[in-house]
């Protein structure tokens, strides 16, 4: 996939966790594989190609906590203070739908953090 610069490569992320989002709803893993695969992924790595990773610090903040989340977690292994404590917060909201996932993050990042690189 090609991007322009930063800006495009970002927005290719949250649009695509977005889509995600909305396949997983319903239960489509194959569209939400497809989509991390064929956009997400591939703008990650422009932007680690471009040093540009801390672009995407600002998204720890969004008012959509999936957004957070996922933000937080693919930012691990690059910025781990800043994501574990984002990840924290969303253990400490009790969403019956991120923070089992946020908890199982850190207590796996904190046995072995190799498995993020």
């Amino acid at each position: 996939m090609n991007f322009k610069n930063v800006n495009d490569a970002k927005s290719v992320i949250l649009e695509g966790y977005k889509m995600c989002e909305k396949a997983m709803e319903v239960g489509d893993v194959k569209t939400n594989n497809q989509i991390v695969k064929n956009k997400i992924t591939p703008a990650y790595e422009y932007l680690k190609e471009k040093g540009a990773l801390d672009s995407l610090i600002p998204f720890l903040k969004d008012d959509d906590i999936g957004i957070r989340q996922k933000i937080a977690i693919a930012l691990l292994p690059h910025y781990n203070d800043i994501s574990i404590n984002v990840l924290k917060d969303i253990v400490s909201m009790n969403d019956p739908k991120r923070s089992w996932k946020a908890e199982i993050v850190i207590r796996e990042w904190e046995k072995n953090p190799k498995q993020y690189l």
